[in-house]
């Protein structure tokens, strides 16, 4: 399961303008899906200033997996073009996931003067922690995040 979370991390993230994001019966959630040798990776969430979402990983239609996630712009005068940068760093770091870090990829990164921080406690077993990006030492994002293997 690890293998195949970091594989859909990478695929999926790595280049985050190529991703298709698809909007559910209604329009209220979107989903990003992957597929590949019987694992199914879904992440449904909200969009906008404030987000929550959660990612199910399922075998042979099985869960087996699952995160939560909440969070999101942190003042009121960050704009919405600051706001699509900041997505796109945290999801840039996710496509760099690796067997170090195989649930949201490396603890730090920057782009652009923007730092991406990550803090998880615990394992893929069970976790939580927080997703954090600053600009000039001040938190501009955060996002909070727990869960683990359902079996």
């Amino acid at each position: 399961m690890e293998e195949f979370l970091i594989k859909a991390n990478r695929f999926l993230y790595r280049n985050p303008e190529n991703v298709i994001i698809n909007s559910l019966t209604g329009g209220d959630m979107k989903v990003i899906e992957y597929n590949d040798g019987g694992y199914t990776y879904r992440n449904y969430f909200t969009e906008g200033r404030n987000i929550y979402g959660q990612v199910i990983i399922s075998f042979k239609k099985f869960p087996i997996w699952v995160m939560q996630y909440q969070g999101g712009a942190t003042n009121d005068r960050i704009d919405e073009r600051t706001i699509r940068k900041m997505k796109v760093l945290s999801m840039k770091n996710q496509g760099l996931a690796d067997e170090l870090y195989p649930i949201r990829g490396p603890r730090e990164n920057e782009s652009s003067g923007f730092v991406y921080s990550n803090t998880l406690f615990g394992s893929i077993q069970k976790f939580q922690g927080q997703e954090t990006i600053q600009f000039n030492d001040e938190t501009y994002y955060n996002l909070i995040l727990s869960g683990g293997m359902l079996v």
